[in-house]
């Protein structure tokens, strides 16, 4: 009998608590909730195999006719950590990534076995937000692999992940516009970053770079216009054996500051000045003005009056190659009289800079190259430390420095027998070839 009642009692009071909430919902207006369920789409998801097609252990993207499903879900994050491959355009321009309302989280973060993201994998993605990548094992990351995931904002390794980088592909990260920051220093490398991999990042702010050693392709960093400090490895050792042709080229936003702590990472040995059958430059490794590899060419990395900070970056005796400090509109002077750079300042060094007042010219360099200052429009003065003559002068290399204004060049007289400027047959003072009229010349001697 006690046994009936308390069955009747526990009975009514369920019953009455689930009538409450009935009523209390109506009265509230409060609309129905719905069950939890998983945000997160992974193999062990019950809809798992309606969304994705495999073949052979890799994962090659949404089957057809999927879109609206996933819409009507609630996933935000997939979880792709059992695959150890991602094929070759898997999800490239997929509607899902594409046009789904909401932004996506990819992870790979339980993933210990080894991971590769296959060319253009995720490409034109632009409703991915946050990829967060392996813990541990290899990681190949294929050309193209996230190109123009314009909405991607944060790309993450998982804390304490150690992953050794077996590939870096060009145009890997190209034009991703929302990523602040790329941090790879939990990461190995033995290889070459190559081209393009952050090319037009307009937001990318800093970057650390992997241990190892390796090298950096061209124009890695070009046109990344916030970019403002790029460091080594914070856990690892760094050694950059070389950097490439246009690396950052259009960072205005760089300053020698911001990398400043990549000076003793770099391989100086390695820093020779290569010449094809040709004779014309192999951009190659470089630092700074590093012989001018023009790695720096429209970028904010020159600015301000370098007096002397820069000629520790000298590290061989060779020319200055094209469009070495080409377009770096901050930079007001620069003192390289010291600097090691022998032979040819080549052809639109110094092209457009347009802040430009004060050079020294190396002691050792020889000859100057076509268009060398054009468009230097605020230049008033160049020092020429060499005692002897520029043994040729490119055309138009003082061209549109400034109308009216006080052009003088500082030649070395230290050799009696050298100036700038000679008497013809007639007694008159004539200027050399390829330089205005309007130019001055002042002899000094060098202490």
């Amino acid at each position: 009998m006690l046994g009936i009642a308390s069955s009747f009692v526990i009975s009514g009071g369920i019953g009455l608590g689930i009538g409450y909430a009935i009523w209390h919902t109506k009265q509230n207006n409060i609309p129905p909730q719905p069950p939890i369920v998983s945000k997160t789409l992974s193999p062990n998801s019950p809809d798992w195999d309606t969304y994705f097609a495999e073949r052979n252990g890799a994962l090659s993207g949404f089957k057809k006719d999927t879109t609206k499903a996933f819409a009507a879900s609630a996933y935000e994050c997939i979880d792709l950590s059992n695959f150890s491959s991602i094929k070759e355009k898997a999800f490239m321009e997929n509607p899902i990534l594409t046009t789904e309302a909401r932004n996506i989280k990819i992870t790979f973060e339980n993933n210990t076995s080894g991971l590769s993201i296959d060319m253009g994998a995720f490409a034109a993605c632009a409703k991915i937000e946050t990829v967060v990548l392996p813990k541990s094992g290899s990681l190949s990351i294929g050309d193209f692999a996230f190109t123009q995931c314009t909405g991607l904002k944060n790309v993450l390794f998982p804390i304490d992940s150690n992953v050794t980088l077996s590939l870096f592909g060009a145009s890997a990260f190209f034009r991703c516009e929302s990523i602040e920051k790329i941090d790879l220093s939990s990461t190995s490398f033995a290889g070459t970053i190559a081209k393009r991999a952050f090319s037009q990042c307009k937001n990318l702010k800093e970057i650390l770079l992997p241990g190892g050693t390796f090298s950096i392709g061209i124009n890695v960093f070009e046109e990344c216009t916030n970019l403002e400090t790029i460091t080594p490895s914070t856990s690892k050792t760094t050694i950059i054996d070389s950097i490439a042709d246009g690396t950052f080229e259009g960072c205005p936003s760089l300053t020698v500051s911001g990398i400043e702590k990549l000076k003793n990472s770099i391989n100086k040995s390695n820093l020779a000045y290569v010449e094809n059958k040709s004779g014309n430059n192999i951009v190659g490794a470089a630092i700074v003005a590093a012989i001018g590899k023009t790695w720096i060419r429209k970028a904010g990395l020159i600015s301000g009056d370098m007096k002397d900070s820069l000629n520790d970056w000298f590290t061989s005796e060779n020319s200055i190659v094209d469009a070495a400090f080409s377009e770096c509109t901050s930079l007001k002077s620069i003192d390289l009289t010291n600097a090691k750079a022998t032979g040819k300042i080549c052809n639109s060094t110094f092209y457009k800079c347009t802040s430009l007042k004060e050079i020294h010219i190396p002691v050792g360099v020889t000859s100057i190259g076509s268009l060398l200052f054009y468009g230097c429009n605020n230049l008033t003065d160049v020092y020429w430390n060499n005692s002897s003559n520029p043994t040729s002068i490119g055309n138009q290399a003082f061209d549109e420095c400034g109308v009216g204004a006080n052009h003088t060049i500082h030649y070395n007289n230290n050799n009696s027998t050298t100036a700038w400027a000679w008497n013809d047959n007639q007694g008159e003072h004539k200027p050399i070839a390829n330089i205005p009229d309007d130019w001055s010349y002042v002899g000094f001697k060098l202490p």
